[in-house]
């Protein structure tokens, strides 16, 4: 089967292509768009999920420092 005579493969061809001149500008501007969405929030929600977004780093951190001293703890108990 040759595929150029498959017609999902001819409509790829057919769509246009990107330009790459506004592809800097794209995720700046979708940042945009995504915090101007968000204006009309609450003060206490923005201020949660200011909290929200500093306490996941903090959260993940604790349990992996957690786990590590469980894990040392145990192998030094087994190596005894």
């Amino acid at each position: 089967m040759d595929p150029s005579d498959d017609p999902l493969v001819r409509a790829l061809r057919e769509l246009p292509t990107h330009a790459d001149g506004s592809a800097g500008r794209a995720p700046t501007a979708a940042r945009a768009a995504f915090l101007r969405a968000f204006d009309d929030a609450p003060w206490y929600a923005r201020a949660l999920a200011t909290a929200g977004r500093a306490s996941v780093p903090v959260v993940l951190a604790s349990v992996v420092g957690l786990y590590l001293f469980w894990a040392f703890a145990a192998a030094i108990a087994l190596n005894q």
